[in-house]
């Protein structure tokens, strides 16, 4: 698990910040890398192992092998963009483990290793090592289907939700709920390596009281040797809200809210491979508004809420210390968790 402490804090000369950019520019990725007579990765083998082992006697039956080949393996592809490293680049044990935990902290994958294959091989000679990543599916496709009934009021739902969406690391959710506050059609789509490893996450939601929509597009710290990261959020939903009296609805009021949020970060020079320190800076807008309806009861007295608007800038500095333990039951069952 990650130790991290996290200063946040209010700043108002937030603009006096800017020149230490500069500093996140001449960091070069290549200044925490060996020497130059150090080896390189040759050849990156990846192989994917399906959700059950069937050279297992115990997982080889008829059940287990129909779910293997229902299942859609993760591509390759996907696997490589996830790697902090690529063919071509220095040999560093600290990015291979890195690179392990990135996979791992997946929850379409049960396990992953990656490591360099050991021996005399041609693929591992002085100028070049074999690196090996391995990893083992889950089943990520789960459809929904719930109903209840208290007070007299239904509620329902029922939708799809895939973590690995065609085996390409996307997720993709698509429900209808239903409730006594509100009934709403729901799709979001995330994806983790957008185009040049980005990640990118959208949401609409048409509800029968209003909407919500959400996007965020960021350049994320992938690695620790990650020179800068940035990003834009947007989030923005109209809807009625409900006050209950005795089971009852009592008052009712529209809500609309808009929220930006940019942001900016670097590593900073004094940052290794054990240690990292970085330095972001922010800016986040948030705006709600209220709007009387028609009151169920108007015998109940009730007083609307006041518009508000903040903005504020934000300086957070982090630092990271690269100790990690291994562990396993920690957030899921049987799975190996850093």
């Amino acid at each position: 698990m990650e130790n991290a402490f996290v200063l946040k804090c209010t700043c108002c000369g937030f603009a006096m910040l800017l020149f230490l950019s500069g500093e996140a520019i001449a960091q070069s990725e290549t200044g925490d890398g060996l020497s130059n007579g150090s080896p390189v990765v040759e050849e990156i083998v990846i192989t994917v192992h399906p959700i059950f082992d069937e050279k297992n006697p115990r997982e080889n039956n008829i059940l287990f092998r129909f779910i293997n080949k229902l299942h859609i393996n993760t591509k390759s592809n996907v696997i490589e963009k996830d790697l902090t490293f690529k063919q071509g680049d220095k040999f560093d044990n600290h990015v291979l483990e890195e690179s392990e935990r990135r996979l791992r902290s997946r929850r379409y994958f049960a396990s992953a290793t990656v490591v360099a294959e050991n021996g005399n091989s041609v693929k591992n000679s002085e100028s070049g090592r074999k690196v090996n990543v391995d990893v083992r599916e889950v089943w990520t496709f789960v459809p929904k289907v719930t109903y209840s009934r208290t007070g007299g009021n239904n509620r329902y739902g029922y939708g799809l939700y895939d973590s690995n969406f065609l085996g390409l690391g996307k997720t993709l959710k698509v429900e209808r709920n239903s409730s006594i506050e509100r009934t709403s059609d729901t799709f979001e789509f995330r994806d983790p390596n957008f185009y040049d490893e980005k990640q990118l996450s959208l949401l609409y939601s048409n509800n029968s009281d209003g909407f919500a929509r959400e996007f965020h597009l960021s350049n994320p710290f992938r690695s620790v040797k990650t020179p800068w990261a940035g990003g834009f959020d947007f989030q923005e939903f109209s809807r009625e809200d409900t006050l209950f009296s005795a089971g009852k609805e009592a008052v009712r009021f529209s809500h609309d809210n808009n929220y930006y949020s940019l942001f900016y970060g670097i590593r900073l020079n004094s940052s290794n491979d054990e240690r990292t320190h970085r330095l972001s800076y922010g800016l986040d807008d948030t705006s709600d508004s209220f709007i009387a309806v028609p009151n169920t009861d108007e015998s109940i007295p009730f007083k609307l809420p006041f518009d508000r608007e903040y903005s504020v800038a934000w300086v957070e500095y982090s630092y990271l210390h690269s100790r990690y333990v291994e562990a396993k039951n920690i957030q899921q069952i049987n799975r190996p968790e850093d």
